[in-house]
């Protein structure tokens, strides 16, 4: 059975996408860095809708590693301009053991309000890991994730009744919890159909979080109007020895219990979040 390319227009969507990433400069004609890149057309949209802007030198820098705490903070405030609350405990109660009171404020702040929602649940061991680099596969989980928490949605669900074509081939290479998500993306066609590999180990880059965002965002589906289900208790992973421990995700539609920033940045300054007043 084919796939379901069930897309809003970009500007529909606009309001959901907004708050992503806040600019840093603005370019009218384009980056010269993205020209012929598989990102062009998402980054592009983004930048003309004030979604995400680039860097002062006039370049994207589509290549750049994203980091946890980028990601924890891009996410958070997404949450916020659509009515979510940040914990009134999050400075008393940092939710990650690697977080204390005195920790940044802005990553206090975002990192109790994805954890609390479920976006973004940290390692095995509570950790945030804020300086690692975020894989492709966790990337997958915490983007699906946050669209569940943003729409009532339980897309894991809807994709396992479904049946298509998988494109992916690689899925197996992926922890066994991230394989759901990363079907997600492939039933929606945000992963690259014309590219089987997924790289679920790999890092997540600027570009490749422009696409994932522009597209996920954009999803509209019979999804949104099935009622949320609890699954399976979601499995804590075990963490990878050539890498900082990953964090783990629930399984959409289960209460969160436990898949990114106002104040100054911790990471990465030129790619931060701006809420929208």
């Amino acid at each position: 059975m084919k796939k379901h390319k069930h897309f809003l227009a970009f500007t529909t969507s606009a309001a959901l996408l907004v708050p992503i990433v806040a600019p840093v400069t603005t370019v009218a004609e384009g980056f010269p860095d993205i020209e012929g890149s598989s990102h062009e057309e998402a980054i592009n949209a983004l930048v003309k809708e004030g979604v995400i802007n680039g860097y002062p030198d006039g370049t994207f820098k589509p290549n750049k590693t994203l980091s946890r705490s980028d990601v924890v903070k891009m996410m958070g405030k997404w949450l916020v301009t659509l009515g979510f609350q940040v914990p009134a405990d999050y400075k008393s109660k940092p939710r990650f053991n690697d977080l204390t009171p005195s920790s940044n404020e802005e990553l206090l702040k975002y990192a109790a309000l994805v954890k609390d929602n479920g976006v973004f649940i940290g390692t095995p061991d509570a950790n945030l890991h804020a300086e690692g680099e975020i894989t492709r596969e966790n990337m997958a989980m915490v983007i699906v994730r946050a669209y569940d928490a943003i729409h009532g949605t339980n897309l894991i669900n809807h994709v396992a009744q479904s049946s298509f074509n998988k494109d992916v081939k690689d899925r197996g290479q992926a922890k066994a919890e991230a394989r759901p998500y990363i079907d997600v993306l492939d039933f929606y066609d945000i992963t690259n159909p014309a590219s089987p590999a997924f790289h679920p180990k790999n890092t997540t880059t600027r570009g490749q979080f422009a696409s994932f965002l522009y597209k996920t965002s954009n999803i509209v589906d019979e999804a949104k109007s099935e009622p949320r289900q609890e699954s399976e208790p979601r499995q804590e992973p075990e963490p990878r020895q050539d890498e900082p421990a990953q964090e783990t995700m629930p399984i959409p539609g289960q209460t969160p219990t436990s898949e990114p920033s106002p104040v100054p940045p911790v990471i990465e300054e030129d790619f931060e979040i701006t809420s929208i007043e």
